[in-house]
């Protein structure tokens, strides 16, 4: 009886404790923006990387708190505009991008019903509120070296689950016979997705260029290669080619570049060796295997790459055969990816942002999101603020990341963060070069007078004002 009578209470207590959480994260993520930063990677980490389930029904439906977090950024980032005063262009453009998704939304409403178009514009929701909300915030070079910490903090924390897992097993909660699906060896060692490998590779290579574009301590260095080290060893192939794409952004930078990494970079093939070494020691030639099979596999008859790209033939044949209506605007959300491949009928996301773009917002949301990128490329490929300009390799690196990885797989809210960053700098940029002279702070507030506050004491919470 104790037992049934605790179980309801805590089930009823469920929901008013989540809004009470999402009242108190809107009010603190309006006044600190590291609140909000760590309040998406830590929902991220528990339900998108880890599994954990932590939603709860209301009136039939099922409620995420990733729901409430969103909402939450985007009552913030209400609040910290109107302290602004005014939108940048930036801010207004993804508003636009904002608003259009919301309108496929509508239709998908309308078209499917209101189950399968939330179900299927949920991720682009999240994406965009942290997206948003990370618009709002000055990045100055401070709060910048703050934001590559927290990203070095989630890497450190998924590369000790991923070691537990691998040496331990049983660290990460989930079914013990998730490994029995596995086709290939490399299966056995992806103890984490795709998404916790591109955080744990953007980890070690902001801090590689921070720290060797600003000194630091040799230990945190050496922590940026073992974070690469571990997001190379999930053996997400699709991660490597983001990994290589962001690191050749780095070294094409500047030619000291490559001199400053050299030594950083052999370390992690020594790394790299000494771990092969230890499991063959072992005894164990799981890592042998799988790199001989993840080689291999994309020459098999039935590989992952063959796979995607034929499911991505079929979903441009559906697209350009439901007319220019759908091929302008999309079908909205909820219209689905179900495609034929085989004998097998697939429901699953298309893994490749752009082609889901255009089949949800057509080619009107494909081409808002591409311009959006190269006005961010533009604006860091410009000329930055002083204060900004050391930043770049690391900044043009982290952009290349999330371009490419977006050909295989989908961002997710955290690249949000990154990608709301990237375009508030890049602002800053395209600012800098029509009027130089300002200081960082001014570029990255919006004043239109030379600021007057001193670096790193900028207004609180980090608002971009948009007043002197």
């Amino acid at each position: 009886m104790d037992g049934e009578f605790f179980q309801q209470f805590f089930s009823t207590m469920q929901g008013p404790a989540a809004v009470l959480g999402f009242s108190v994260l809107a009010a603190s993520a309006t006044v600190l923006w590291e609140v909000g930063v760590v309040a998406v990677l830590a929902m991220s980490l528990l339900e998108t990387q880890l599994g954990i389930d932590l939603g709860f029904q209301v009136a039939g439906y099922t409620v995420s708190p990733f729901d409430l977090v969103a909402m939450g950024l985007l009552i913030a980032a209400f609040f910290r505009i109107l302290v602004a005063g005014r939108m940048t262009g930036f801010q207004f453009l993804w508003l636009v991008i904002l608003g259009y998704g919301f309108l496929c939304f509508a239709v998908g409403v309308g078209s499917f019903g209101l189950q399968p178009a939330v179900s299927f514009y949920r991720q682009h929701f999240y994406v965009l509120a942290a997206l948003s909300y990370s618009l709002t915030v000055a990045w100055t070079p401070p709060r910048l070296g703050r934001l590559v910490q927290i990203w070095l903090i989630a890497g450190t924390a998924l590369a000790a689950l991923a070691a537990g897992e691998w040496l331990l097993g049983g660290v990460i909660p989930r079914g013990r016979d998730w490994t029995q699906g596995s086709l290939y060896a490399f299966d056995q060692v992806r103890v984490l997705p795709a998404a916790s490998a591109l955080i744990l590779a953007q980890a070690g290579l902001a801090g590689l260029a921070v720290w060797s574009q600003i000194r630091s301590s040799l230990v945190m260095r050496v922590l940026s290669i073992v974070l690469l080290i571990v997001s190379l060893s999930l053996f997400h192939r699709s991660v490597w080619g983001a990994t290589f794409a962001g690191l050749g952004a780095l070294l094409a930078s500047s030619r000291q570049w490559l001199t400053r990494f050299a030594p950083f970079l052999l370390l992690g093939s020594v790394g790299l060796a000494l771990l092969w070494m230890l499991y063959q020691g072992m005894g164990d030639n799981l890592l042998t295997l799988a790199l001989q099979s993840a080689i291999e596999e994309p020459f098999t008859t039935e590989s992952s790459l063959g796979w995607r790209i034929t499911g991505w033939k079929l979903l441009l044949e559906r697209v350009y055969s439901s007319g220019w209506p759908t091929i302008l605007f999309g079908a909205g959300y909820g219209a689905g990816y179900e495609r034929q491949i085989g004998w097998t009928t697939v429901f699953q996301s298309p893994h490749n942002f752009y082609i889901a773009m255009l089949l949800d917002t057509g080619l009107v949301g494909v081409g808002l999101w591409v311009y959006g990128f190269a006005r961010i490329a533009a604006g860091l490929l410009a000329r930055l603020p002083a204060g900004l300009a050391e930043w770049r390799p690391c900044l043009v690196s982290l952009l290349a990341t999330i371009v490419i990885y977006d050909i295989p797989y989908n961002h997710l809210s955290e690249q949000g963060v990154w990608l709301g960053a990237l375009a508030g700098i890049a602002a800053a940029g395209g600012a800098a070069a029509r009027s130089p002279g300002r200081s960082p702070v001014a570029w990255a507030t919006g004043a239109r007078t030379p600021a007057t506050v001193p670096l790193g004491r900028e207004s609180p919470g980090g608002v971009a004002t948009g007043r002197p």
